[in-house]
């Protein structure tokens, strides 16, 4: 059975794609203050479409390269990266990637309970081939260079 995302991550989700800082109890906050709770962690994902990444995390950043798709071969290394712990084994990721063509900004719900995720991005911001990408996708292959995910 497949467990609904929860409103608070939901909230969060699509406040931080349109830019909008939330305004959350002081007590979520303070309990899911930004952190780096992912370094050491690594997986593939893949959208419903089919495109795929394989993605690692370490030292607060966060590399990828794109494996099934039209960008495959490509990717960024080192790229700076917060993370917030949602739900049981849930976290969101916000990452902004910046190169000389424009931005991206992606936020990614992942759920290793469930191995479902969910991205948003705004990407090309700053250009004319500025879009919006809001989809669904599975997780593959996770491994925690810790013996478990945190359990906070």
């Amino acid at each position: 059975m497949k467990r609904a995302w929860s409103v608070m991550s939901v909230a969060m989700v699509v406040g931080l794609l349109l830019g909008h800082q939330l305004v959350l109890p002081k007590a979520a906050l303070a309990a899911s203050a930004p952190e780096y709770l992912l370094d050491g962690v690594s997986f593939r994902y893949f959208y419903q479409s089919g495109w795929g990444l394989k993605m690692s995390f370490g030292a607060g950043r966060v590399s990828y390269e794109w494996i099934a798709g039209p960008p495959q071969g490509t990717g960024k290394v080192g790229v700076p990266y917060r993370s917030r712990k949602v739900g049981p084994r849930q976290y969101l990721v916000a990452f902004r990637d910046i190169d000389r063509k424009g931005g991206d900004f992606v936020t990614l719900l992942l759920d290793f309970g469930d191995n479902t995720m969910a991205g948003a991005a705004l990407l090309g911001y700053g250009t004319d081939r500025e879009r919006v990408h809001f989809e669904g996708g599975t997780i593959e292959g996770v491994r925690w260079e810790r013996a478990s995910p945190p359990a906070r």
